[in-house]
């Protein structure tokens, strides 16, 4: 009701508009989870029967956000170069897809779609008109008697629900290795709308420790990891909380002896990673930071000949990851 309400206003405020321009303009500013602008587009010139750039000569600027999860609002501004002032109106719905259709029918409607052709037409009367009568000139238009459920959805369809990931950018480790150890993580993360799978890999490089003021051996660790994620949105952040774990090799060299000693251990260690996104320069060119908490299973106490024990993992690894991230939906 809020939207048809809408709807009739829209009708009422452009009726007065004129113009000399020569075709009616349309912009659509909305999240990523909405519908595109081109499918607007269809559905507001399927209702018209033609063309935006035949209609009349109107501007529309139509810019919605997401209040809440069942709370959408849309701002609706008309323009033309006879006035020296828009109209503004604002309306709601439950969902982006709802307001989306709301607008292509408040525009529509303004700009003087035709009643579908099912409506119900006023009885015809069989008396002759009277003499001084006035002949019956060309029939008007009846923007008001479109609903929205004459505007059609089918032809441009809406975002797809399959969406794409890719994040690269360099990673400090806590626990792993000596220290706050520097690295580079890469991952893929693909899914349908709320779910998807996570695909990464890391790499520490050549971290060193002394013992007793000596150089005592360096450390390296790579590892690949595969994570099940759930993923939420709220514009214009975009969160994905995955568990998995990772499944690759520690080594380390020992310095202080006659010759050079390198051991190596398997890595497993069952993972959380929470990951934020935002955009940079468009929804899909953004920038990530991820925080992931880990607990290796195997932990491997490294000792040197003379020194005792170098290195030995932590019961708890964290990490922080900040980097860019490319997003296709």
């Amino acid at each position: 009701m809020r939207s048809h309400a809408a709807s009739v206003m829209i009708v009422s405020l452009a009726a007065g508009f004129t113009s000399s321009a020569i075709a009616a303009e349309f912009s659509w500013d909305a999240p990523a989870s909405c519908p595109e602008r081109d499918a607007l587009r269809w559905r507001i010139e399927e209702a018209l029967g033609t063309k935006l750039d035949q209609a009349a000569p109107l501007r529309f600027t139509a810019k919605a956000e997401q209040k809440s999860s069942k709370r959408w609002a849309v701002a609706l501004e008309v323009a033309s170069d006879s006035q020296s002032e828009p109209q503004h109106r604002q309306f709601e719905a439950v969902n982006c897809e709802d307001l989306a259709q709301a607008v292509s029918v408040a525009i529509a409607l303004a700009l003087g779609a035709e009643a579908p052709a099912n409506e119900a037409e006023p009885p015809k009367s069989d008396a002759a008109p009277s003499s001084g009568a006035q002949p019956a000139g060309p029939a008007r238009k009846s923007p008001t008697s479109l609903t929205r459920a004459d505007v059609p959805k089918g032809k441009p369809q809406s975002r797809s629900s399959l969406w794409f990931a890719a994040e690269l950018g360099p990673s400090l480790d806590f626990g792993s290795l000596p220290g706050a150890a520097p690295g580079v993580q890469i991952a893929a993360i693909g899914g349908t709308h709320a779910v998807g799978l996570k695909l990464g890999g890391i790499v520490f490089p050549d971290r060193s420790k002394q013992v007793s003021g000596e150089l005592g051996g360096t450390f390296t660790l790579w590892a690949a990891s595969a994570a099940l994620c759930g993923q939420a949105e709220r514009q214009p952040t975009l969160l994905r909380l995955c568990a998995g774990s990772e499944f690759g090799r520690m080594s380390g060299t020992g310095l202080h002896t006659s010759h050079v000693l390198t051991g190596t251990s398997v890595w497993v260690a069952p993972l959380a990673d929470l990951t934020g996104s935002w955009p940079l320069l468009d929804d899909s060119i953004r920038v990530y930071g991820s925080a992931v908490a880990a607990i290796p299973l195997i932990r491997r106490d490294f000792r040197v000949e003379g020194l005792g024990s170098v290195h030995q993992p932590g019961a708890f690894v964290g990490r922080l990851g900040l980097g860019l991230e490319m997003l296709w939906r």
